[in-house]
């Protein structure tokens, strides 16, 4: 806080610039309920057991927040349901948000511009492709154009979900396919990938 305190302190008055021009790395915490919060240049994010949550800053002329809320509702490979249960609260460490589903963990890195998404998987039921769908609640518009895929509106700003790809524990990489349904995001590993 600047200028004179109830003790009598006087602290130097500095010029008070956005936080977006005042961060140098992202701020991390949590709350009393166990969720993590977030505070990168352009967003803020809550991760607890019900999903993912971006708050977009759009700014003081803004007249609401336009919260985006991410959550896995299915996780299939041919036949077999996965479990997308939530075991426990999320953990935070070194700028990396971890949930942990009964069948994989959902990770978050949380850097100074952009949140990256992944879901790690250490063995997989079933055969055939791996399907997994994130259900996506905003007021904002969803808007499509080739490979991007963002929730905006149309005087403020947007959010974008990028382009997706699988990773192995071998460094091998590959684009896959992400839908938008309408009201999910659709991500689709194929089995040629996974065996």
């Amino acid at each position: 806080p600047d200028g004179t305190h109830a003790d009598g302190l006087v602290e130097a008055t500095r010029p008070m610039g956005s936080v977006r021009d005042l961060l140098t790395a992202p701020l991390i915490d949590v709350d009393e309920d166990g969720a993590v919060w977030a505070r990168t240049r352009d967003m803020r994010a809550r991760f607890d057991a019900n999903g993912t949550t971006i708050f977009p800053v759009f700014g003081p002329e803004s007249p609401q927040e336009w919260p985006v809320r991410f959550d896995v509702t299915q996780v299939v490979r041919g036949c077999a349901i996965l479990d997308t249960a939530v075991t426990g609260a999320p953990t935070v460490q070194d700028g990396v948000v971890t949930t942990n589903h009964a069948d994989f963990r959902e990770v978050h890195y949380v850097g100074l511009d952009a949140i990256e998404q992944t879901f790690v998987f250490q063995q997989f039921k079933g055969e055939g492709d791996l399907i997994l769908a994130l259900n996506v609640e905003t007021e904002l518009e969803p808007i499509v154009h080739g490979d991007e895929l963002m929730f905006g509106h149309g005087h403020f700003g947007s959010v974008s979900y990028g382009t997706a790809v699988v990773l192995d524990a071998n460094g091998r990489r590959q684009g896959i396919d992400r839908t938008w349904t309408g009201e999910s995001i659709v991500l689709t590993v194929p089995e040629t990938f996974l065996a």
